[in-house]
């Protein structure tokens, strides 16, 4: 299973070099990108399915930590709140963990335990993105692109409003990756996730299997 996300994942970011070598808005940041392109598809193959399940553990453990720390009458707000702080914290320190140049395979993986843990869509897209704004234009672009090809649709939104929102030339590149690539159709984020996706049935546009929930329902993925 880990083989098959492994090859799933080096073919995504295939798409990913390909659009990045054509998008001119923010050229600067995206070609500095596309240069890691190369050496993080290569340390993909050190990331085991041991590793993609530990990741999920930690994920997990992270988001009930959150929940449980809250007082109880604590409002549905400030648990989502506490939920994106910790999918933040846990993102940074395990890509820290696993290697910046994993960045994109780590996120999804990150993004597939949050999803199965029930984690609201806003603060899974809420926490990535100020994960993404704190890890900077590199890291925070395979963040981006993460978010674009796996998350559900609703967290791509709220990851583009937060990263907007910060007002800076970067904030507005990391929301630009993940609308774009959520546009393409590489993942699951409109009716799955691609993790998950991965180890399903045959189907959906995408080709990438149905076991998350469906394949892209876009038109322009059909």
């Amino acid at each position: 299973m880990g083989e098959a996300r492994v090859i799933l994942s080096m073919g995504v970011r295939v798409k990913k070099f390909q659009r990045r070598l054509v998008q001119s808005a923010a050229a600067v940041l995206l070609c500095t990108a596309a240069v890691g392109w190369s050496s993080a598809s290569f340390a993909l193959i050190d990331l085991t399915g041991s590793d993609l399940s530990n990741i999920g553990g930690a994920v997990t453990k992270a988001i009930n930590d959150a929940k449980a720390s809250m007082p109880p009458g604590s409002s549905r707000a400030d648990i989502d709140a506490a939920i994106a702080k910790a999918i933040k914290s846990e993102t940074k320190a395990l890509i820290s963990e696993y290697h910046d140049a994993n960045a994109m395979l780590i996120t999804e993986a990150v993004i597939t335990a949050a999803v199965d843990d029930g984690a609201p869509p806003s603060a899974i897209g809420k926490g990535l993105a100020d994960a993404a704004l704190d890890e900077g234009p590199t890291v925070g672009l395979e963040i981006a692109d993460a978010v674009g090809s796996t998350a559900p649709r609703d967290s791509v939104k709220t990851f583009e409003t937060t990263a907007d929102a910060a007002g800076s030339n970067l904030g507005t590149t990391l929301a630009s990756a993940a609308q774009s690539y959520s546009a393409i159709g590489a993942g699951g984020s409109h009716g799955g996730n691609g993790t998950q996706m991965s180890f399903g049935n045959s189907g959906g546009a995408t080709g990438a299997g149905s076991g998350g929930g469906g394949g892209c329902k876009n038109p322009s993925c059909t």
